[in-house]
């Protein structure tokens, strides 16, 4: 059942602030708005908002290029912070005068008559003034330094979700210093693509680089905590509650305990987040769907269903109404259990209750027949959800997938996958990881590695538990001279593996004896290996020096040539002849 958490993505989501919360876990429905009346939108296209009046520029833009041409001709002696400016006489007053002024009187009223006049070139476009909601540090910039520092802002967070070294590098070589309401939106824009590995290195480069971290506002701190919550770091979440509620005591709200409770829930420490609400309701706040949700989340994933239903109770004795989310929790907590039969109940008590379905609510019931291993009631819920005419995506898709693959039914999988691509509905790393699991139980390694090849066409990225996985069964298939496609596959995007599948990959290629694959996988597994401790450096050279082995049976001079080089730059210490000879 772990694998749908990964989806609760693209699938609608609540405008609540909570966010971190439990909205990535189970989304609402979108909320459907209805378009705008004729005379809403008369009265848009009246202030100049819409097509314009008749002239090229258009209304909107006109009366923006005017209004900037009559600022630029006041005169510097006219400014409002001028220390030397003579008072006007009440004849010359704007407001309080009847003179016939008009280009005074237009400049009175775009102040705001009786208002605190604001200071010359002062501007209201965004990021350029003070004001709510805007950055306190582009006070006292000019235009020019702004634009520089948003284009940066941008080229470093491309650089960044792509390649986050190079993207410090870039920010170091370019003077550039994030500010806090960069790093909200580094840390939000991040959370919602699922990048927690980058988002990590973003706080720990704002913790030691920009001291921006420990959080300087309840803000950052919610997405902190967040971060923190999803990489299952849930001391460091705690830790950072408690400096923000020291600092900020009186302005953490339930949006912040929200989110700690959530940070529970995926550690799967629902003690913990037990505690969290009494301390919520200690400091006058009122837990709410979001929070209920988030601890039912968690019993579910710890197996106690019972104390689920309790904490729903408890939930409608306090007058929360249990919505969608909730319902897909504890129907999911069913499920993991293995208990069908009551996820259905639910199922059906959610609709006699006018609180209706949804994508999430259908994608953990298909995943609950997938854990009791009943598939024909899998497609039966996934043509009941097309009765409701809610279009499945890849979440739903993907439960079916894995219903039918652990069942060991791998045609019907191939034609569940076929659909959804003759849906435009196209699969995801998760997809292509059941269909490869699926096809290894089986142990059909050749459609399995083409399934690899095909996941790497569509961009999809495979992670280092399935790669692990697939030298696993290949080696227990004794079809070693696989080894070479999984490797191939894994060049073509190369990332950081663990030193295992190095290690595994190095015994296999000395086995078979090819040398030229082990030299690459050596070459790779040393530029690996440099932040290693001692026993992993000691397991790279004993593999390595099995490698030189091989190579000095074959005769090969040039490889042991290059595999003693690897050696000695791991080990300087060893000596890779007398190595190779004691092998």
């Amino acid at each position: 059942m772990g694998f749908v958490s990964c989806f609760w993505i693209g699938s609608g989501g609540s405008n609540s602030s909570l966010g971190p919360a439990v909205n990535d876990l189970y989304c609402p429905e979108k909320v459907a708005f209805s378009r705008p009346c004729q005379h809403v939108v008369l009265r848009q296209l009246a202030r100049g908002g819409g097509e314009g009046d008749g002239d090229s520029d258009g209304g909107k833009r006109k009366n923006r290029s005017y209004w900037r041409k009559r600022r630029s001709r006041r005169k510097r002696s006219d400014s409002l912070d001028d220390p030397e400016r003579e008072p006007k006489s009440a004849s010359q007053d704007p407001v309080n005068s009847s003179g016939t002024d008009r280009f005074t009187k237009r400049n009175s009223i775009s102040l705001g008559a009786g208002k605190k006049k604001k200071k010359l070139g002062q501007t209201t476009r965004p990021g350029q003034g003070g004001g709510k909601g805007r950055n306190p540090r582009n006070k006292d910039r000019g235009d020019k330094e702004i634009l520089d520092h948003r284009k940066l802002k941008e080229n470093f967070f491309t650089m960044l979700v792509s390649r986050s070294r190079d993207a410090f590098r870039f920010a170091h070589e370019n003077q550039y210093i994030p500010d806090q309401s960069d790093l909200n939106d580094f840390l939000s824009r991040l959370s919602k693509q699922k990048l927690i590995g980058v988002a990590l290195e973003v706080i720990r480069e704002a913790e030691i680089t920009w001291r921006l971290i420990p959080p300087k506002n309840v803000k950052t701190a919610i997405l902190v905590i967040d971060i923190y919550g999803k990489a299952k770091m849930l001391d460091k979440a705690i830790r950072t509650f408690d400096f923000i509620e020291s600092t900020e005591g009186g302005t953490v709200n339930s949006i912040a305990y929200n989110a700690l409770v959530a940070a529970c829930a995926r550690s799967n420490r629902p003690d913990l987040s037990f505690a969290v609400i009494d301390k919520m309701r200690a400091r006058g706040l009122r837990p709410d769907k979001f929070t209920f949700g988030s601890v039912i989340d968690a019993l579910g994933k710890v197996g106690d269903v019972e104390k689920a239903f309790e904490v729903a109770d408890r939930m409608e004795a306090e007058g929360i109404r249990m919505d969608q989310a909730s319902y897909s929790a504890l129907i999911d907590a069913c499920g993991r259990s293995g208990r069908l039969d009551s996820a259905m109940l639910l199922f059906e008590d959610m609709k006699n209750h006018g609180v209706w379905p949804n994508v999430i609510t259908f994608a953990v019931l298909v995943e609950a027949c997938a854990e009791a291993d009943d598939p024909d009631r899998a497609f039966e819920i996934f043509r009941e959800m097309r009765q409701w005419n809610i279009k499945p995506n890849v979440v739903i898709y993907t439960c079916l997938i894995d219903a039918c693959c652990k069942s060991g039914r791998m045609d019907k999988a191939s034609e569940v996958l076929s659909d959804m691509r003759a849906n435009g509905v196209f699969p995801n790393t998760v997809t292509y990881s059941c269909i490869i699991h699926g096809y290894c139980s089986v142990s059909d390694v050749d459609s399995a590695l083409e399934m690899l090849e095909a996941m790497t066409d569509d961009d999809c990225t495979p992670n280092g538990k399935l790669l692990m996985s697939l030298v696993h069964h290949v080696k227990n298939a004794n079809r070693l001279d696989l080894v070479s496609v999984i490797w191939m596959v894994h060049m073509k995007n190369p990332h950081y593996m663990a030193p295992g599948f190095y290690l595994k990959l190095l015994h296999i290629t000395t086995m078979i004896g090819n040398v030229k694959l082990g030299l690459q996988i050596g070459r790779r597994a040393t530029r690996e290996s440099a932040h290693l401790g001692v026993g992993h450096r000691l397991s790279f050279t004993r593999a390595l020096s099995e490698l030189l082995g091989a190579a000095e049976d074959m005769e090969d001079e040039g490889s042991m040539r290059a595999i003693s080089g690897l050696i000695n730059e791991i080990d300087p210490g060893s000596n890779a002849g007398d190595l190779a000879g004691n092998n």
